[in-house]
């Protein structure tokens, strides 16, 4: 990788972990698009086989959610906001369907692969925008925790998050949020324990794969090690701010602007995959 490419790395690891905290995702929605520049651009010195770069690229964002996410839970858990009961139920599925879903990605067209994520993006997006009701409001019902209705909100968020590249907090959230109906306190701590879950068998999974194609040295599986490297120590560092910010800031504002983020970002990747076709 050459020192811009570390640089940019360094950069974006440390908004990715800040936004995985604040909001309890995995930061994946702003590693992944990074991760596409990085693996496909000639600036950043790394030379990858054609159709390879997506998967490398969700591999490589998975292995950098771990301790990201790790790095948030440990701060939750240090102020007594994580609610396990939810969190190993949800967890358990959450890893067993990250794993295989890790296993499924190699094999999808990588077309397939950006447009499900610029998909994801758009939907993430709209409905963080078009949501009015404010965080509490949503939880005012009360809790629900019945053991079939948390395993299936695990499972999907575990699927994707290994397709995709994300944390799984973008799906693990809306469910927490309108099925589970947890209480806002514990939303972000919930979420991030539910990714943790997910990243571990998803960088397992593409870790411990075997490429049908020859990848630059450096390689685990699928997982591009040099760029994790980068990466990591900013989005560790960044889990533990967003987790500050989290109890400080306006969380609904915070969440509008958060949205429009993911918007751009995806009419970018949509314009790329056009432009391919």
């Amino acid at each position: 990788m050459t020192p811009e490419a570390l640089a940019a790395s360094a950069a974006f690891g440390l908004l990715g972990g800040t936004l995985a905290g604040l909001f309890g995702i995995g930061g994946g929605a702003i590693l992944v698009p990074f991760l596409y520049a990085l693996m496909d651009g000639s600036w950043s010195g790394i030379a990858l086989p054609a159709g390879a770069s997506s998967v490398v690229a969700h591999a490589t964002s998975v292995a950098v959610i771990l301790p990201a996410s790790l790095s948030a839970l440990w701060g939750y858990q240090r102020t007594g906001g994580v609610p396990w009961p939810i969190v190993l139920r949800m967890g358990a599925a959450a890893a067993l369907f990250a794993a295989l879903a890790s296993r499924l990605a190699p094999e999808l067209p990588e077309a397939a692969l950006r447009g499900g994520f610029t998909l994801f993006l758009v939907a993430a997006g709209l409905r963080m925008l078009l949501d009015r009701r404010s965080a509490a409001s949503r939880a005012a019902e009360g809790e629900r925790r019945g053991d079939a209705l948390l395993l299936v909100g695990g499972a999907a968020a575990g699927a994707l998050s290994s397709l995709l590249g994300v944390g799984g907090g973008m799906l693990a959230i809306p469910f927490l949020v309108y099925g589970v109906r947890i209480d806002v306190r514990s939303l972000a701590a919930a979420s991030m324990g539910v990714v943790s879950a997910a990243a571990l068998a998803g960088a397992l999974g593409y870790g411990l794969a075997r490429p049908s194609v020859p990848l630059p040295e450096g390689t685990v599986g699928y997982i591009f090690l040099p760029a994790a490297l980068a990466l990591a120590p900013g989005a560790v560092i960044g889990a533990r701010i967003g987790v500050r910010l989290n109890r400080r800031l306006d969380a609904d504002r915070l969440r509008r602007l958060f949205a429009m983020l993911l918007l751009l970002v995806a009419a970018r990747l949509a314009w790329g995959v056009i432009a391919t076709l």
